[in-house]
């Protein structure tokens, strides 16, 4: 890669997140997203892939480092590790010691706190807690019970607002509708502070509270910005290898698997169902073999084309703007000098 190139690609491998996330603006104030977009939280992509994101980056980066034997491995291991390190202090929180993250400290130092406002003034199921009837019923209401009920042994706790909180717990669950009064909540609140202190997002989330009030930086677009500034940034000295691959063919070394079968001396081709199936599971190990192994770059192209995709989807709907803002400012204190110094 020439110097030019390298100079291009550098402010490409900067510029790209805060490109995508302008471009999530654009299509929110558009009808696309309510069109093209679904959002959701508890979505497979989300759950399986974003939130353990660094997994899946760390073991594609290192499997593409492996198969294309990487030179300077040590700097991409360097660069790796701090971004991990700044990645962990930033989200992680450390539990030995009761250490919050950063972004929860910043959400506690501003105001937020978990919340049980579980019902309002008129006795009724406040809809401001929780964003949606799964998380909070399905999800919520279920923790909670299971937490008063092994507290309900405990004489710390007042029988008679005990029952009162466990009777509407239930009938929440059972899609009842019963009036309970909002002292409930702080009743709630304070025994669940029994079992543990709550001021990180993650315990929040454990014991059925919601995580409001507060600047919450956004982790997802910390965390995605991360990811794509990291895999962006060591694919070019992939990429080379990869091409150089790609194109390479000894002479008479030719894969018969991919060559036609079944067909008769005068060239004709019995084509059957059979055949065809035949044919087709034949090429699965095949594929599998060309992408996983001979041109892992592959992989590391398609994730990095999920992250992306995701960062769009993330600005188009979670958090406010300057949460969203705060989050990619935050990946940039590392990631942008790691990469801009590169």
């Amino acid at each position: 890669m020439g110097k030019n190139y390298k100079h291009i690609y550098k402010w490409l491998t900067l510029l790209l997140c805060p490109s995508l996330i302008t471009l999530g603006y654009l299509l929110s104030s558009t009808k696309f997203t309510r069109y093209f977009i679904e959002v959701n939280k508890d979505s497979l992509v989300n759950t399986v892939l974003v939130k353990n994101g660094w997994f899946w980056t760390t073991l594609v980066l290192f499997w593409c480092c492996y198969r294309y034997n990487v030179h300077r491995l040590k700097s991409v291991i360097r660069r790796y590790v701090i971004l991990t390190i700044w990645w962990f202090c930033f989200t992680q929180h450390i539990p030995l010691i009761n250490l919050p993250p950063i972004m929860d400290l910043i959400f506690l130092w501003t105001g937020g706190e978990c919340h049980f406002n579980i019902w309002n003034s008129m006795g009724e199921l406040d809809n401001t807690f929780h964003d949606n009837n799964t998380r909070r019923i399905d999800k919520s209401f279920h923790i909670l019970e299971k937490v008063l009920t092994k507290l309900s042994t405990s004489d710390k706790l007042e029988d008679e607002m005990l029952l009162q909180s466990l009777t509407c717990l239930k009938d929440g669950l059972n899609h009842s509708h019963t009036e309970c009064n909002i002292k409930i909540n702080n009743f709630i609140r304070d025994a669940v502070r029994q079992e543990v202190p709550l001021n990180t997002s993650v315990q929040c989330r454990q014991y059925g509270g919601y995580w409001t009030g507060g600047h919450d930086p956004s982790g997802h677009i910390f965390l995605l910005t991360l990811m794509i500034m990291l895999l962006l940034g060591e694919l070019p000295r992939m990429i080379n290898i990869a091409w150089s691959k790609y194109h390479y063919n000894p002479k008479g070394k030719e894969n018969s698997a991919m060559k036609p079968s079944g067909k008769d001396t005068k060239g004709n081709e019995d084509i059957t169902w059979s055949n065809t199936i035949l044919k087709c599971l034949r090429l699965i190990p095949l594929i599998t073999k060309f992408i996983f192994w001979d041109q892992a770059i592959l992989i590391m192209i398609w994730l990095l084309i999920i992250w992306s995709w995701s960062l769009v989807v993330t600005t188009t709907s979670f958090h406010t703007i300057a949460e969203q803002l705060s989050g990619l400012f935050f990946a940039y204190v590392v990631a942008g000098i790691v990469y801009y110094n590169r």
